[in-house]
């Protein structure tokens, strides 16, 4: 059975095309997107950037969560693809 899920949030500042935002997300999506932007020698301000561009219709944080999310699906389903 799993431990259980840690759901609080932390709040941070950002600068997103030249402004100034902040908003909340779950631990565990910040330590994955600043662990993204370590592989790709990005700061979080530019990836966030990135990603809010490519968005429509939703808020910043969903974008943020759902774009973690598929980055590390992609990540475990290209290393299956290798190691099969």
């Amino acid at each position: 059975m799993a431990g259980r899920i840690q759901t609080e949030q932390v709040r941070r500042n950002l600068e997103i095309a030249n402004r100034r935002t902040s908003f909340a997300l779950e631990v565990a999506v910040w330590d994955s997107l600043v662990e993204i932007c370590r592989i790709q020698s990005i700061s979080v301000d530019e990836l966030c950037e990135t990603i809010v561009a490519a968005s429509e219709d939703v808020s910043m944080a969903s974008a943020i969560r759902v774009y973690v999310m598929e980055y590390f699906l992609k990540m475990d389903e290209k290393q299956r693809q290798q190691a099969a």
